[in-house]
Order: C-alpha cells, then sequence, then structure tokens
C-alpha cells in the first residue's frame, strides 16, 4: 500500500566481543609510554565499539545509540495520502515484532515510531517476542524498560529457539487483535503507517498487506523514501524489487493499492483469524 512507510535494516543475531584496549601506565619518570596520544586511544575505542556494533548487528549502532527513542524523519507520503478518509469502525492490530539479540535502542524506536505514528487508538497492543535473547538487557528487565515507551508493550520471552518463523507464529497465537501487524525489530514507522493497512483489511478479510519500505542507510543511518515498488521474481525464481506500472495516467492512482505477486516477508498485516486459516 502506498499510503505506508517503514524502513527495515538487516541484523544480526551473533555476538562478539572485541579484545580489551590496551590503557598505557606512567613509567618511572611519570611519562605516558610512547603509544599514542590519550585522544588517539579514545578515537581508536570509538572506532572499534562502532565495528563490534556492526558486527553484532550489520549496522551502525553507535550512531543508533545516539538517536535514541524517536527522531524527525521526512514524510514521504504522496500528498494525496493526507486527504484520504478511513471508516471509524477500524479493527485494532496487535503488532508483533520477533527478535534475537537485537540493538535495544533499535527495538526500542520501533516500539516508539510504531506507537507514536500509528495513529490513535488503532493499536490494541505491542508484541515483543523474544526469541531467547541472551543479551541482559533484553531478558526480564526488558518489561521494566518498555513500560517507559508505553503501557501497550507485552514482552513474552521464548525459553528456547524457535526461529523467525516460529517465532512469529507463537506470538500470532498469543495476539488479542483482530489483525496482526508483523514488522522487523530495526523499524521506523512513519505518519499514519497503520491505518491504511488495517483499511484494505477491513475491505476483506483474505486482503494481506504490505508497506512501502523506505530506506534507512547502515552506516549513517540517515532516511531515505523508496521508490513505489513491489515484490517480483526473476526467471531464475529469485526476489528482486520492479516498479508498479501506471496506466491511468491520473495522479490518485499513484497512492492507491497495487497488486503484488509476492513480498519481503519481512513487514505485513494480516486478519488474525485468515492466517491460521490459511496455515
Amino acid at each position: 500500500n502506498n499510503n505506508n512507510n517503514n524502513k527495515v535494516e538487516e541484523s544480526r543475531e551473533d555476538e562478539n566481543s572485541h579484545d580489551n584496549d590496551h590503557v598505557p601506565v606512567a613509567n618511572d619518570d611519570n611519562r605516558v609510554p610512547k603509544h599514542g596520544s590519550q585522544a588517539e586511544k579514545s578515537e581508536q575505542l570509538l572506532k572499534d565499539e562502532k565495528s563490534a556494533g556492526f558486527t553484532r548487528h550489520a549496522f551502525n549502532q553507535q550512531e543508533s545509540d545516539r538517536i535514541g527513542d524517536f527522531r524527525d524523519i521526512p514524510d514521504s507520503r504522496n500528498a494525496l495520502c493526507k486527504d484520504e478518509k478511513y471508516s471509524a469502525a477500524l479493527p485494532k492490530a496487535s503488532i508483533i515484532i520477533c527478535f534475537h539479540n537485537e540493538a535495544l535502542s533499535a527495538l526500542r524506536r520501533t516500539v516508539k515510531t510504531a506507537i507514536e505514528r500509528g495513529g490513535t487508538g488503532h493499536i490494541l497492543e505491542v508484541l515483543l517476542v523474544d526469541d531467547a535473547s541472551t543479551m541482559g538487557e533484553l531478558q526480564q528487565p526488558l518489561e521494566e524498560n518498555m513500560k517507559s515507551i508505553s503501557a501497550l508493550v507485552r514482552v513474552l520471552h521464548l525459553p528456547d529457539r524457535h526461529g523467525l518463523i516460529r517465532g512469529r507464529v507463537r506470538g500470532a497465537e498469543d495476539a488479542k487483535g483482530e489483525v496482526i501487524v508483523f514488522l522487523d525489530s530495526h523499524c521506523e514507522a512513519n505518519e499514519n503507517w497503520l491505518v491504511p493497512l488495517i483499511a484494505r483489511i477491513h475491505e476483506d478479510r483474505t486482503h494481506v498487506v504490505c508497506p512501502v519500505i523506505d530506506i534507512i542507510n547502515l552506516e549513517t543511518l540517515d532516511y531515505q523514501a523508496s521508490p513505489l515498488v513491489r515484490g517480483g521474481f526473476t526467471w531464475a525464481l529469485n526476489f528482486n524489487w520492479e516498479g508498479i506500472p501506471f496506466n491511468s495516467g491520473q495522479e490518485k492512482e499513484m497512492i492507491m493499492p497495487a497488486k503484488s505477486p509476492t513480498m519481503a516477508g519481512g513487514l505485513f498485516a494480516i486478519q488474525r483469524d485468515y492466517f491460521f486459516k490459511i496455515g
């Protein structure tokens, strides 16, 4: 659906710790050994921390931590989207976010932006499915951590690794909303991202709806609007993105839902009962 904007960064599950940095000590004449200035040491430490963050998550965790829970991003919607009207009787949604050893700053920003920009009254809950994370801050203290964002957040800790798909199914089983919306754990939601997704399902319970997925630079975390694309296949059956064909020449067509033969699978909304019906 072209009214919706969400960005995703790839993350990695393995953790690596960097070697302890050498700390110079004063010698007999109270001078620091010639292993570089303290400023150089601090700069190297920052580089090591940045590298370690990339190793753990495949994006700049250092910059993510600096940004925090929320930031201003460009509203990348077509101007016509802002004039769209939706039913007042839309079903409420459970947002399901499955993760394993995600960067806490990225996870908090996903939750914060999803709630703040999701539209008033449309979110029943945000269900975090912890797929047996080993990082201490993502285990039992996570419930207390998330209370500072919203009382809508629940955390489901899985006792052993399920993997992404089984973890999402476990979250769907536990969800209470009529609609379930799956998000990756390293997203930032844009303005009014949720309502158009729910509206399509309200029109037809068999609709499975994907948002536009905008782009965040892995290094700088700069935001960039995505072109209007849909999922497709090459002749080798590899997934790729292809432009959406617009045939009418009318500007209104730019904001209408577009049929897609496939989807990336990271972010989508579906009626909960229909999700389990189709298996």
